[in-house]
């Protein structure tokens, strides 16, 4: 008999999500670096701080992420953008991501489309 602990169960609760629901956890990072780089050359990331804020106020609500190794000052205003999809805190480290779409520094990116969020989704099922 299945209880209430049992992932079976679990798995039953839980309603199915959709291209508008955000990954619970970013995927492998050499996936979502590959995924990121498709965005950006599909010209549907917006790359920077400012960029995000556009996204967000043409109401796009985008996935945040939110590279390790920025200062307080960038996460306070990450904090405060809404409505945002979701934001994903110290998902890949900042050089990193900053290597991986040419460029010197950077910390912050967004995913408004949604057939790159269910890209995302899709991943993550794929591990």
């Amino acid at each position: 008999m299945a209880t209430r602990d049992d992932p079976r169960m679990a798995a039953m609760s839980r309603r199915p999500r959709t291209a508008g629901d955000p990954p619970p956890s970013p995927p492998d990072p050499e996936r979502l670096l590959a995924l990121l780089g498709l965005a950006h050359r599909a010209g549907k990331l917006a790359v920077g701080l400012t960029a995000v804020r556009r996204l967000v106020r043409r109401g796009e609500r985008p996935l945040v992420l939110v590279a390790s190794g920025v200062g307080e000052s960038l996460r306070r205003r990450v904090r405060e953008l809404s409505p945002v999809r979701g934001v994903w805190w110290d998902c890949l480290p900042r050089e990193r991501l900053a290597a991986a779409l040419g460029r010197r520094e950077l910390g912050v990116v967004a995913l408004g489309d949604p057939a790159f969020l269910a890209g995302l989704q899709g991943e993550e099922g794929t591990q």
